[in-house]
């Protein structure tokens, strides 16, 4: 994320690949076990929505301009479709969106 998002946004210059590399290794390790662990439930802890789902999907909203390979992860892209549906998250997201 801080390669291809945070570090242009800064004037930090071009993305390193080999610290890119890095990055998605560490994404793919976490990415599986998240994946794995959602599969059956509706929410982290379950049925119900908890600060969990909040504090680990924050980082999905960069998830475009960080190009987080999310493709192989259904589980995921299921679990954050339903975070994104939430009427509060959409009024964050559009209030991120008026700052770019």
């Amino acid at each position: 994320m801080f390669e291809r998002a945070v570090k242009r946004f800064f004037g930090g210059g071009a993305p390193d690949p080999v610290e890119v590399e890095k990055g998605l290794q560490r994404f793919h390790r976490a990415a599986k076990v998240l994946d794995a662990h959602l599969r059956g439930r509706a929410y982290v802890c379950g049925d119900r929505l908890t600060l969990a789902d909040f504090a680990l999907a924050a980082d999905l909203t960069m998830a475009e301009p960080a190009q987080l390979p999310l493709e192989g992860y259904g589980e995921i892209r299921r679990w954050a479709g339903r975070l994104a549906d939430l009427p509060a998250w959409q009024r964050t997201r559009e209030m991120q969106n008026a700052r770019r």
